[in-house]
């Protein structure tokens, strides 16, 4: 297939490349610099410039487009909300008017968030399946709840899309902003530091659904390739793992792996102003319209973000991190 993918530069978007490409599938990418990862053919646009997202896809003409362009990072949304809609809210309804003229029979995959279900996790007795009302309580899951109003609006006039509510996704590479890489990158300092080892954390007690992003692009290219009818469009699919994780187990162990003894200690900044005891998603829908099932054991996925922590630690102007 002729697969587009938009944020290819990112985090996920870097993983999401490397697979379609080792799966055999034409792949192009589209960025706001148009940087080229992996040496794929990439065209650089800004998603909200509807003119010339449409001639991007006029000369691509692809026969599927995974949308993960956003700003995502919840720090970055707060202090500009408005311009997180932008991207986020407009930036998908740019593309999707753009797919529709000039691609009209292509899939389209829109990545979501978890964040749109918001406070519906804190009433959620039992994972939280796609029926769930969006009660999105950050600017981020309004942004993202936005995005999805809009792509069922396209699929009501017959473009195939789909929207894929990715949970916690963790993986070697990831930004270390991001809870469990600042968690490997504090025990990769540490280790080599001597004195007292104090590892810094907010809520332990708060329950995540994670997911490696090995893992997640997977179910991506499952759904960009599965075959008409498998998919309902304009209905949205849960990515997840269906089990929940104390972040005060990821804590244990990654320190359990740590080369020198240390020990943790709440830090007040690391606190979330909203902070759902339980978040863990439902992947009974997913698993049932494409047959996916996570592959990564969360120790396995710990030891390679470890691993990665400590590279880049070691020699911290060897790589960037995708974002």
């Amino acid at each position: 297939m002729k697969i587009l993918v938009t944020g290819a530069d990112g985090f996920v978007g870097r993983y999401a490349v490397r697979r379609l490409v080792s799966s055999g599938h034409d792949v192009a990418a589209m960025t706001e610099d148009g940087g080229s990862p992996d040496g794929v053919p990439a065209w650089r646009a800004d998603v909200r410039d509807h003119h010339v997202v449409l001639r991007v896809l006029e000369a691509a003409r692809p026969d599927a487009l995974l949308h993960l362009a956003a700003i995502a990072f919840l720090p970055a949304v707060r202090r500009d909300p408005r311009g997180a809609f932008e991207v986020n809210a407009n930036g998908t309804l740019s593309l999707l008017a753009a797919a529709a003229a000039a691609a009209p029979q292509a899939r389209v995959v829109v990545i979501s968030s978890s964040e749109v279900y918001g406070k519906a996790g804190a009433c959620a007795g039992a994972p939280l399946t796609e029926d769930r009302p969006l009660e999105p309580a950050t600017f981020y899951g309004a942004s993202k709840a936005a995005a999805e109003h809009v792509a069922r609006a396209y699929a009501e006039e017959g473009l195939d899309v789909v929207v894929l509510r990715p949970f916690n996704h963790i993986g070697p590479g990831q930004a270390e902003s991001y809870v469990v890489s600042s968690f490997a990158h504090q025990v990769a300092r540490l280790e080599r530091q001597d004195g007292e080892r104090v590892l810094r954390h907010g809520n332990l007690d708060a329950v995540r659904d994670f997911l490696d992003v090995r893992d997640v692009v997977e179910a991506y290219e499952r759904v960009l390739t599965a075959p008409r009818g498998a998919l309902r469009p304009g209905a949205a699919y849960n990515v997840c793992s269906g089990s929940g994780v104390r972040i005060g187990d990821l804590v244990s162990r990654l320190a359990g792996r740590a080369a020198r003894p240390l020990r943790a200690e709440v830090d007040p900044e690391r606190l979330r102003a909203v902070d759902v005891p339980v978040f863990v998603g439902s992947a009974e829908r997913l698993r049932a319209a494409v047959g996916f099932a996570p592959r990564f054991a969360l120790d396995q996925t710990l030891a390679d973000v470890l691993a990665d922590a400590r590279r880049r630690v070691a020699s911290p102007d060897s790589s960037s991190p995708a974002r």
